[in-house]
């Protein structure tokens, strides 16, 4: 059974390791290794931390698709700005749906804000996940990583409305 709920504090250990996860199952043809290990670094207490503040920013949505109970995706929706800022699926779990309903809900969240179009900046191996959700590709853009290099990605938008 699948339920979208907001995270709470405590998921951000399984939270981090699901996003190491996903990251690393990326296919090699679009991020070097390097470039995979700059995005999402191994878990650690400071990863776990740095996703706690965020589970409790007011301006960020952070959401859990479960599976029967198990968190087997997230989504981080920026309410202030319109956008989708993380969207990560398990690799047990890829294709069954999780993402799209994780996008939907993040989509409605921003909706509610008043938002009516919403962004991404999608990463290469997601471009055609969000394309078939109905979003456009308006160019190529870099997203910046903590260690302050940048992730090669594709700026998209959709109306909401």
């Amino acid at each position: 059974m699948l339920r979208i709920r907001p995270a709470r504090v405590n998921d951000a250990k399984a939270l981090v390791a699901l996003h190491y996860a996903a990251v690393h199952a990326v296919s090699p043809g679009h991020y070097t290794p390097a470039q995979l290990a700059a995005w999402s670094p191994l878990p650690d207490a400071a990863r776990h931390a740095w996703l706690r503040g965020v589970i409790c920013t007011p301006t960020l949505r952070v959401l859990v698709g479960e599976v029967d109970g198990q968190p087997c995706g997230f989504a981080i929706a920026d309410l202030a700005e319109g956008r989708v800022n993380a969207l990560y699926v398990a690799p047990a779990h890829a294709g069954c749906g999780l993402g799209r309903a994780l996008l939907a809900a993040c989509e409605h969240a921003l909706q509610a804000q008043g938002h009516a179009q919403g962004t991404v900046r999608a990463s290469l191996n997601a471009e055609a996940f969000y394309a078939a959700a109905g979003y456009r590709a308006l160019g190529p853009a870099l997203q910046p990583l903590a260690d302050g290099s940048a992730l090669p990605c594709v700026e998209m938008s959709r109306p909401l409305i």
